[in-house]
């Protein structure tokens, strides 16, 4: 819900802020067994894909 309700603070909850038909979708995947290990591997690369507007940009294959 935080990503939505910043969107709609910033009058783009049409466009962004959730992943659904329609909005621009852009989210990042990343490589690790559990979100909460992110904080453990901060500033080694896990990121897996990028995806601006539901096109992969970056891909670690």
């Amino acid at each position: 819900t935080s990503t939505i309700n910043a969107a709609y603070s910033l009058n783009r909850g049409d466009k962004i802020g959730s992943l659904e038909p329609g909005k621009l979708a852009n989210f990042s995947i990343f490589d690790c067994e559990d979100y909460r290990e992110l904080a453990y591997w901060f500033g080694f690369p896990q990121t897996h894909s990028v995806y601006v507007r539901g096109e992969r940009v970056v891909d670690k294959n």
